[in-house]
């Protein structure tokens, strides 16, 4: 991070403190409000505060994601601006095209569609599997720029 005695990388600290705030953000919402949600609210309130919650989250996840990179990349750090750059084009991927696909499941599973519970059930796993790979991933970016 120091390219020469007494000067600092800010490039750098702005990528790794960026990177520390979306891994903390992603492991208190997978690790803690989604799980405190549902087992505190009924269903139907559960479920429309997640609607909610979820494209924020995803956009946290994007610009955070982005910026890192970019950050990272101006610190000539570049397997950490790869990485971060997938995060968030992840991120895109889920916030625009999984997530809206989960939501019309689901919403045609309540109306009584069981083919669509099981493409629910399909879609939330893929997405559950899409947010641990973008966790891995930024963990092992954050490693490399520590």
């Amino acid at each position: 991070m120091i390219d020469a005695p007494g000067l600092i990388d800010a490039p750098g600290l702005v990528a790794l403190y960026l990177s520390a705030v979306m891994l903390g953000a992603m492991v208190f919402f997978s690790g803690i409000v989604a799980p405190t949600v549902f087992t505190t609210l009924e269903p139907q309130p559960a479920a429309r505060l997640i609607r909610r919650i979820f494209p924020r989250y995803y956009l946290l996840i994007i610009l955070t994601g982005f910026v890192t990179a970019l950050a990272a990349a101006f610190a000539a750090r570049w397997l950490p601006a790869l990485l971060f750059t997938l995060v968030a084009a992840l991120g895109l991927i889920a916030r625009h095209g999984i997530l809206p696909a989960v939501n019309r499941a689901r919403d045609a599973e309540l109306a009584g569609d069981l083919a669509a519970g099981r493409r629910f059930a399909r879609l939330h796993r893929a997405s559950v599997i899409l947010n641990v790979v973008q966790l891995v991933i930024a963990a092992v970016g954050f490693g490399q720029l520590a």
